[in-house]
């Protein structure tokens, strides 16, 4: 058997998740496993594994009693025993050809820590970088945001200086922005960072960070996100998304300016009480 150049760790929640992922038909490929961490934290009965993938030596199925997107990923990181790992949700889908591109990335960039690619979303399209670019311990492109799904990373050396922030992410305090925290601690942790501008999966549903907020919670997460990124100039940026995201065309449903400032300014209290830049 060939070793295992890269590993898939798909991070998901309860048994539905576990089926989310065996439904997308993971493909059996030379060189490359999945592990499938899955939270139960309510229950301490065994995962139901589907048969379609059941006894398959290339699928590792690891249960935590734990509960946040944050620290399921943080499990996944921990657990990585191949030289390469992308860390993933359950309904994300891989190109069997780009993932073998991915092991040849790394070969042919050997200073790479993390490498970003594109993943093909339909029901919400999204803008890329057109060129490849690299950022070491430099200013992150203006616009530039990306999903755990759209990154393949060099396990030992990124457990080795940061993690991903367990405030943050669905089921903790911040109801999301666990990838943009991730991706400016990268770049003050010194990681040499590389997008790649070719598409490795297909994400069939519609991204979180795209939906509607009608409680304003991903107003407060872009607020602690902007206190980390941009810790002097954080009030001016909030003034300039508040205008932006009230207009209609945005749809996230935000109808008062006066609000907006509100819940963005409670992210910051918010941030600061929980120290959540001090772990």
């Amino acid at each position: 058997m060939t070793a295992t150049e890269l590993e898939i760790a798909i991070c998901t929640f309860g048994d539905e998740g576990i089926a989310r992922f065996a439904s997308g038909n993971p493909p059996q490929l030379d060189g490359i496993r999945y592990t499938v961490h899955v939270q139960l934290p309510d229950s301490d009965a065994e995962p139901v594994v589907p048969s379609s993938i059941a006894g398959r030596d290339d699928i590792s199925i690891i249960t935590h009693r734990t509960r946040g997107i944050a620290v399921n990923r943080n499990h996944a990181l921990d657990a990585c025993s191949a030289p390469l790992a992308i860390i993933t949700d359950d309904d994300v889908s891989f190109y069997p050809d780009a993932l073998r591109g991915v092991i040849d990335d790394f070969r042919n960039r050997p200073d790479s820590d993390i490498i970003a690619y594109k993943v093909f979303c339909p029901a919400t399209p999204k803008d890329y970088p057109e060129k490849e670019f690299t950022i070491r311990g430099g200013k992150i492109p203006k616009f530039y945001f990306f999903a755990a799904s759209e990154l393949a990373l060099r396990p030992d050396r990124v457990r080795r200086r940061i993690r991903f922030n367990e405030y943050f992410g669905f089921g903790t305090l911040f109801q999301g922005g666990e990838d943009d925290i991730f991706l400016v601690d990268a770049v003050k942790s010194g990681l040499r960072w590389t997008f790649v501008p070719r598409i490795i999966a297909l994400h069939p549903t519609v991204s979180s960070g795209r939906r509607p907020d009608p409680e304003y919670a991903l107003v407060r997460t872009k607020a602690a996100v902007a206190l980390r990124q941009h810790p002097l100039s954080w009030p001016l940026r909030m003034c300039v998304r508040a205008i932006r995201d009230i207009r209609p065309s945005y749809c996230r449903g935000y109808t008062s300016i006066s609000r907006y400032i509100r819940e963005w300014m409670k992210g910051i209290r918010l941030a600061r009480k929980h120290r959540v830049f001090h772990q």
